[in-house]
């Protein structure tokens, strides 16, 4: 339904996000990613917009710049697509997307 380009059984994540982004040619500072777990980490750590769902592993919790409110599989992917929508073309977006979030005293 989302019309976004999507790989599973992925064992190197990182590896499969540089190959995408290269491929799309977005640089990774442009990117936001959504992550719950541990082997979520690598990819968190190199895009430019780390982003977790509130149920997500600790670790994950304390690399995300951002927690989205909703959980995984119930609305946290289209939480955070509206928000971009919405903040679209403002140069402000990652203080906008901060903002609206729910804070996470990890966030770096």
């Amino acid at each position: 339904k989302l019309e976004v380009d999507v790989l599973q059984g992925v064992q190197d994540k990182v590896g499969a996000l540089r190959e995408w982004a290269k491929a799309q040619g977005v640089p990774l500072s442009r990117i936001a990613y959504i992550g719950n777990d541990i082997n979520d980490l690598g990819c968190l750590e190199v895009v430019g917009f780390p982003v977790a769902v509130p149920e997500a592993h600790p670790l994950v919790l304390a690399a995300a710049r951002v927690v989205v409110s909703r959980t995984g599989g119930h609305g946290a992917v289209r939480e955070l697509a509206d928000r971009v929508l919405r903040d679209q073309g403002d140069p402000g977006l990652t203080t906008a997307l901060r903002s609206s979030a729910t804070p996470h005293e990890g966030h770096h």
